[in-house]
């Protein structure tokens, strides 16, 4: 009968789930990094809920996680968790080891549908050991023990996660459903490209939700410690200096580049009467370039003798 339980570690969680169950195996992996992450919440389906019933129950009984994996891999399942998962602050991942996930032409698999669906938040992996590994908890456990957004989650090493085996034309189909996929590199084992199922980088998309927190919490804390902001062009200072520093903190985690961020707020003589009675300060804006990262590199030389 309990919705969601907090566990410290894997042998909290084997005192609830033996190591026959998707729950067991899952922890096993996500807990198997190095940073090891210190807490995992499991959250249940009670009696016949589906797992979009559940989900909304799970989070209002507890708010504090990030990343979300189901152990189902029933494509309704998994697409009502993505469309939820969507219009919140939070990521989702998922494995596949459908073979029709690199079978050039196919859009009948998981991947494609994600894709289809425009899932921003959503990453898919394409793992023929997918089932027994859940590398999508291994890849949690460790990009979500970093600071948000200061690591992109391509070229990482994962504990517990079984490298494939893959042809160039694999990898060509793999990349066109933006589906990432645990290959050896160099000699290591590295998961590939650190995308979601939209196209867009996992770190970019974690780091700009950390960014907008982190924003929120600052301005936030200015009117809650303050017994008043004055309208006035000091006051207007104030909450220009709280967007200053978050950007700043931003730039120091690589999420954004330092030389570009401007910050612009209005001179009080021209904010509207309207405005000003209904205590609402209006246009302040900040620009800047994000950081990104350097995946792929393109060397010209020439040797003579």
């Amino acid at each position: 009968t309990v919705r969601v339980q907090e566990f410290g570690g894997l042998s909290e969680v084997a005192a609830v789930f033996n190591d026959t169950t998707p729950e067991h195996k899952a922890a096993s992996t996500y807990f198997a990094q190095s940073p090891k992450p210190n807490k995992v919440l499991i959250g249940q389906c009670l009696g016949n809920e589906t797992y979009a019933v559940a989900y909304p129950k799970i989070a209002l009984e507890n708010s504090n996680f990030y990343g979300v994996m189901i152990v189902s891999d029933v494509q309704a399942d998994i697409l009502a968790i993505a469309a939820l998962v969507e219009a919140e602050n939070r990521l989702f991942g998922v494995s596949s080891l459908d073979p029709k996930t690199i079978t050039s032409g196919d859009v009948s698999h998981i991947a494609n549908k994600l894709k289809a669906a425009n899932n921003n938040r959503t990453f898919c992996i394409y793992n023929t050991a997918a089932a027994p590994n859940f590398p999508e908890a291994a890849w949690f456990g460790l990009m979500l023990s970093k600071d948000a957004g200061s690591a992109t989650w391509a070229y990482k090493n994962l504990n517990g996660v079984t490298a494939d085996k893959l042809t160039t034309d694999n990898r060509t189909v793999l990349s066109a459903n933006n589906a990432n996929y645990y290959v050896s590199f160099g000699g290591v084992d590295i998961m590939l490209d650190g995308k979601t199922a939209k196209g867009e980088f996992i770190d970019v998309i974690m780091g700009l939700d950390w960014l907008t927190f982190n924003l929120q919490a600052k301005v936030a804390n200015a009117l809650l410690n303050s017994d008043k902001i004055p309208f006035t062009n000091a006051g207007i200072g104030v909450i220009e200096s709280m967007v200053r520093n978050s950007l700043n903190e931003a730039a120091e985690r690589n999420i954004i580049d330092a030389t570009t961020i401007k910050v612009s707020v209005p001179d009080v003589r021209d904010v509207s009467v309207e405005s000003r009675t209904a205590r609402t300060l209006p246009n302040v804006k900040f620009e800047a370039r994000l950081a990104g990262a350097i995946h792929k590199i393109v060397i010209n030389g020439t040797v003579t003798v």
